[in-house]
């Protein structure tokens, strides 16, 4: 568990969702929208988010954000659609297509016509919705234009004929083609990601990735594409994970259509494809039909998850392979990307509450937040929730879809994301703090700055900067928490005061408090707000006012005070209200 102490000053407790106002700690919030509990005090710093790279929207929902580490040191930033692979060059900012290609024969389209024909066995290896650029073979520019770019394939006629969406707009005659191989899963179908270090046989870095729906693709890092691995295994799966240098796919579809939602097949050592010499083997893992949703390891073991268990399993060699035994049964992650991984325990989100695991003992935690959280659940979006950690400011960021969300019923992203503030010390007796933020996004993950920047590439003055001059954000190394959104947006996290350029309304509501006994309505004259000092605010800091004539019933605005920043002025607003009880935001 996060660490705890008793604190001479009691540290910020953050949210506590679903109880009477009064109930709520005089340090805790009753509600809170964009600010960090960080080192005990409420900021709103650098809780936006700014563009990515200089590459356009890519295209589909973002469903990757994953690197790719080689043993000699590179780095490779990856990027998923539902549709598409991308790998990001840094020296220029943009991004290439990694998707399988299909580019043999040639093609012959006709300026103002939809009908393209030419091509070999067109009707066996595209579909409808890939895509076609013509003039070349191996095309992985998204924003060439040359010939009026990429086209759409409408239909499939025959071997040698297909029509497009949109007439070709180009030139003419036979010539060379390429052909992007789509990926068909949907928003729901993220991709799972693993990298398995000197694979054999040909002491390769292999990047695997799955969405679940699609074959199974491989990447070295080297190639232009990624490599489709259906003519070389005879299913798919939904989870990969490396284990004891064997790769195990779970949650199995065959290419027979035959569904194995409990099932494993485990690779041989150090060949991660070879699933039928040495040790490979197949097991069902569980009773019934509980569905794999994630695989984790923990200690010396796997931690097989489904949906309403975890599965240990201790890797014993040969003729047994694997001992399984059941950890848990009745409770686990409510979706694949809801387990957080601490190193020692794991944390997940059930279907009623949040609980932490170490292997031998499931804890509940976080009920202050979490059954008030999981009451607005959108059920038929489960599989959208996912965690993502941000170590640079201790959060721990959890975004669900909810049934508030709007349009929810339809809603293919997340607009809320709850953060669990896991290094805050707040004594023993005090859950971790929470608070709340603004998350329209469907995909999380990191890359690292490339190189320190000086003060001369710092845009602005000293004054306007929200960093430190000394702060590690500005060194090599630093890792970025990059986030993409329903639209094909890639974004860095935590660099800004608004998102991408949109206002970001931040807010802290605390406790509710008894003006006096509570017994008779009472003057308010002051309030002091706890803020740090800014030299060069342009803004003031909203401070309002809010009484209650009973303990539990509403609260209503009474004032609305304008706190100067910059501390040159009075150290407080003046309410001057009278009520019985009152709440401070």
């Amino acid at each position: 568990m996060p660490p705890r102490s008793n604190t001479a000053f009691p540290a910020n407790l953050g949210l506590y969702l679903g109880r009477p106002p009064l109930q709520v700690p005089r340090r805790g919030l009753l509600d809170a929208l964009n600010i960090r509990i960080k080192e005990g005090r409420v900021s709103a710093l650098n809780l936006g988010w700014t563009p990515f790279g200089l590459f356009n929207a890519l295209s589909g929902p973002m469903t990757l954000i994953d690197n790719l580490f080689l043993r000699s040191g590179g780095q490779i930033l990856i990027f998923g659609t539902t549709k598409d692979l991308y790998k990001y060059n840094e020296g220029t900012e943009k991004v290439d297509f990694i998707t399988p290609r299909y580019e043999t024969g040639t093609a012959d389209p006709t300026n103002g016509s939809a009908v393209v024909v030419g091509g070999t066995n067109w009707d066996t290896n595209l579909k409808v919705g890939d895509e076609m650029h013509f003039g070349a073979t191996g095309q992985t520019d998204p924003e060439d234009t040359g010939n009026g770019g990429w086209y759409e394939v409408l239909t499939v006629d025959s071997a040698v004929q297909v029509t497009l969406t949109t007439n070709y707009t180009g030139t003419g005659g036979v010539q060379a083609y390429t052909a992007r191989v789509l990926y068909t899963g949907d928003i729901f179908d993220y991709w799972r990601t693993v990298t398995f270090f000197d694979a054999q046989p040909d002491d390769k870095d292999l990047w695997f990735a799955t969405n679940g729906v699609d074959d199974i693709q491989e990447w070295d890092g080297v190639t232009d594409q990624v490599t489709d691995l259906g003519a070389t295994l005879s299913f798919t799966c939904k989870e990969l994970f490396v284990f004891k240098n064997m790769l195990i796919y779970a949650h199995i579809l065959e290419d027979s259509g035959e569904v194995k939602p409990t099932s494993i097949k485990n690779s041989d050592a150090a060949n991660p494809k070879d699933l039928a010499g040495g040790i490979a083997g197949e097991f069902v893992i569980s009773d019934g039909v509980d569905p794999i949703v994630s695989l984790f390891s923990l200690g010396d073991n796997l931690v097989i998850y489904g949906q309403r268990s975890a599965i240990l399993a201790q890797f014993v060699g040969t003729p047994l392979t694997f001992i399984f035994r059941t950890a848990i049964a009745g409770i686990g992650p409510i979706s694949g990307r809801t387990v957080a991984d601490f190193g020692d325990f794991h944390e997940f989100v059930g279907a009623d509450s949040q609980f932490t695991f170490d292997g031998v003992t499931l804890k509940e935690s976080g009920t202050h937040i979490w059954r008030e959280v999981l009451r607005t659940k959108a059920p038929n979006r489960l599989d959208l929730a996912f965690s993502h950690f941000d170590e640079e400011n201790g959060d721990l960021i959890w975004a669900f879809p909810l049934t508030t969300d709007p349009n929810s019923a339809t809603e293919n992203t997340i607009r809320i994301a709850h953060s669990e503030h896991y290094l805050e010390e707040v004594g023993d007796r005090d859950p971790t703090p929470y608070s709340k933020r603004d998350f329209p996004f469907t995909v999380s993950g990191f890359f690292e700055r490339q190189s320190t920047l000086t003060w001369d590439q710092i845009s602005g003055t000293w004054a306007s900067q929200n960093f430190r001059w000394n702060d590690q954000f500005f060194t090599a190394a630093f890792p970025f928490n990059l986030v993409g959104d329903e639209s094909g947006n890639v974004f860095t996290l935590n660099t800004s005061q608004d998102g991408a350029g949109a206002a970001l309304v931040a807010r802290a509501r605390f406790g509710r408090v008894a003006i006096s006994d509570g017994r008779g309505r009472n003057l308010v004259t002051r309030v002091y707000p706890f803020a740090v000092q800014f030299p060069g605010a342009t803004y003031t800091l909203d401070v309002k006012t809010f009484l209650a004539e009973s303990a539990a019933g509403p609260a209503v605005l009474l004032d609305t005070g304008n706190f100067d920043l910059t501390l040159a002025g009075d150290r407080f607003v003046t309410p001057y209200r009278r009520g019985r009880y009152m709440e401070v935001q």
